[in-house]
C-alpha cells in the first residue's frame, strides 16, 4: 500500500520548468532551481529498483518487473528534472554576470551603428597570395627502356643425405 501511495504522490520531477529560450537577457529567468523534487524522485525510483531486486529473489517475476518498470519511470523522471534544474541555475548565473560564457563575451562599450568608431584598429586589405599557373600539357618524355635482367646461375643444391639440406641455401 505504501509503495501505491509512494507513486501517486512522487514523479514530481517531471514537472520542474527550465529557463525560456526565447527570454531577453536582460529579464530574470523564471523558472525552478530546488532540486528537492529531483532527490525525492531518485529515492523513491532507488526503493522501487531495491523492492524489484527483492520480489526476484522470492521467486515473483511478474512483481519484480512490474517494481523494476515504476522504477525505471522515477529514475528517468530524477534525471530529467535534474537536467532542467541544471540549466535554469546556469540561466540565473548568466544573468547575474556569474557565468563562464559571460567571460567570454566582448564588451560592447560603444556603439556598434556607429559610422565611424574612435578606437578602433584600422584593418589592412590582405595580399593575395600568387598562385602558380597549371601547366595543362607537361611535354612528355618517351620512357626509358631498360634491357631485361640477367638471369642468375643458382648453385647447386645440397646432397638430400645432409640433415640440414631443406634449410641451406647458397646465395652467390
Amino acid at each position: 500500500m505504501v509503495w501505491v501511495l509512494l507513486a501517486t504522490v512522487s514523479g514530481c520531477s517531471l514537472a520542474l520548468t527550465g529557463p525560456d529560450p526565447t527570454r531577453p537577457s536582460t529579464t530574470r529567468p523564471e523558472c525552478d532551481t530546488g532540486k528537492g523534487l529531483v532527490g525525492l524522485d531518485g529515492v523513491v525510483g532507488g526503493a522501487f529498483a531495491l523492492g524489484s531486486l527483492s520480489a526476484l529473489g522470492s521467486d515473483a517475476p511478474e512483481a519484480a518487473a512490474l517494481t523494476a518498470l515504476v522504477a525505471v519511470a522515477f529514475i528517468a523522471s530524477a534525471a530529467r528534472g535534474n537536467g532542467v534544474v541544471n540549466r535554469c541555475r546556469e540561466a540565473f548565473a548568466l544573468y547575474e554576470g556569474q557565468g563562464p560564457v559571460m567571460a567570454d563575451r566582448p564588451r560592447i562599450t560603444e556603439d556598434p551603428y556607429e559610422p565611424v568608431p574612435a578606437q578602433r584598429p584600422i584593418k589592412r586589405p590582405v595580399q593575395p597570395i600568387p598562385v602558380q599557373p597549371v601547366v595543362q600539357n607537361p611535354p612528355t618524355q618517351p620512357p626509358v627502356q631498360h634491357p631485361p635482367p640477367r638471369p642468375t646461375q643458382r648453385p647447386a643444391a645440397p646432397a638430400p643425405d645432409e640433415d640440414w639440406s631443406d634449410f641451406w641455401t647458397e646465395v652467390p
